[in-house]
């Protein structure tokens, strides 16, 4: 049987599985993806996965801008830097 997408998932950040679980039921892939979060030991654990990480905090809001902008993602072109 399929897994339900509702159940809650056995772990948490930042252990590998949970992660893991993203990627099943997001069905993404994380050399194609890019992971935010304000928590060091979430950023290690998403690189060492594959992710493309950074590594948020609200001080440096236009860093995570400029780093969006220069990966292209969509919508990013023309946000403004506080």
């Amino acid at each position: 049987a399929p897994a339900d997408p509702l159940r809650r998932p056995r772990g948490s950040k930042p252990g590998r599985r949970i992660y893991e679980v993203a990627c099943e039921r997001l069905k993404i892939e994380p050399g194609s993806t890019f992971f935010i979060d304000d928590l060091l030991p979430n950023i290690e654990t998403a690189r060492a996965l594959g992710f493309a990480c950074h590594h948020y905090h609200h001080d440096r809001h236009g860093e995570l801008l400029a780093e969006l902008r220069r990966l292209r993602v969509a919508g990013m072109e023309e946000a403004a830097v506080p």
